[in-house]
């Protein structure tokens, strides 16, 4: 098992290349040589590799797939006293590899579309027709012209952060009880008094409605088939729950809105009790 001392150790295996990733490194050249001005006359050939904003989302796709993927091998070292205090650090680390990006625009929700993002400039190694470069004028010119690469990094990130957390939240917190068997002790899953079709069709109305942001529907089919059960299915399946998401039927539908209707009278009356 892992202990808190490994930590540093334990997540630098996780985080390698994300936080490698964190220096900015931007080559770029001038438009046309035979101008003598250098702002507005910059073309950037790319960011950290990446020869476009298309090509960089990939990239940062890839390292937090990557995060993920390491993250799920390693996770069973680590005690289950410990998985708070390595979430944590782990949150924290990847925090700090934000601040490459500074928030320019913050949005009140939450929402990441209506967010905007530049490079933090003591962040960003500039190459300028193929030599380093401090020239304020030229670091300021560049990460003008990329700020949708610093706003795909930003997103990336805290897409990131929400993953972990909702990890943390179902899948991680029971980890622990599969470890030494080969399924979920019963008490440590959660009884669904609905039917199976129900639940994932009023998730898919959560998701829908962007109360879950952008999840990743077959990872999150899995950590529920993983913690959930109801009174005529032991065990779930990630499939079938993927197929009911998929493609509700309306009659299922019309129970969800049902259901959300008895929610308003509920809260109603809910609301009228707490204002005695």
């Amino acid at each position: 098992m892992s202990t808190y001392e490994s930590f540093p150790f334990f997540i630098d295996q996780v985080l390698g290349e994300l936080e490698d990733a964190s220096t900015i490194r931007i080559e770029c050249n001038a438009r046309d040589d035979r101008s003598r001005r250098i702002c507005g006359n910059i073309k950037i050939t790319s960011v950290n590799g990446a020869p476009s904003a298309l090509y960089f989302m990939h990239y940062m796709e890839h390292l937090r797939a990557g995060v993920m993927e390491r993250l799920r091998e390693l996770l069973p070292r680590v005690g289950a006293g410990d998985m708070d205090s390595l979430l944590d650090d782990l949150l924290r680390r990847i925090r700090r590899a934000g601040r490459s990006a500074e928030v320019i625009r913050p949005t009140d929700s939450g929402d990441l579309a209506g967010l905007k993002a530049q490079w933090t400039i003591r962040f960003v190694r500039c190459r300028y027709k193929g030599r380093d470069t401090n020239n304020q004028e030229i670091l300021r010119e560049v990460a003008a012209l990329t700020r949708r690469y610093a706003l795909i990094y930003r997103c990336e990130l805290r897409k990131l952060e929400d993953r972990i957390t909702l990890c943390a939240a179902t899948g991680f917190s029971v980890a622990h009880a599969m470890q030494n068997s080969g399924s979920i002790r019963p008490a440590a899953k959660l009884r669904l008094s609905c039917s199976v079709a129900f639940f994932c069709a009023m998730l898919r109305t959560i998701c829908d409605r962007n109360i879950v942001e952008n999840p990743n529907i077959s990872e999150l089919c899995r950590m529920i088939a993983a913690v959930c059960y109801t009174s005529k299915q032991e065990k779930l399946s990630a499939r079938s729950l993927r197929n009911c998401f998929n493609n509700p039927t309306p009659r299922v539908l019309e129970e969800v809105l049902n259901e959300i209707h008895a929610w308003d009278r509920y809260l109603t009356r809910f609301i009228s009790r707490l204002q005695k």
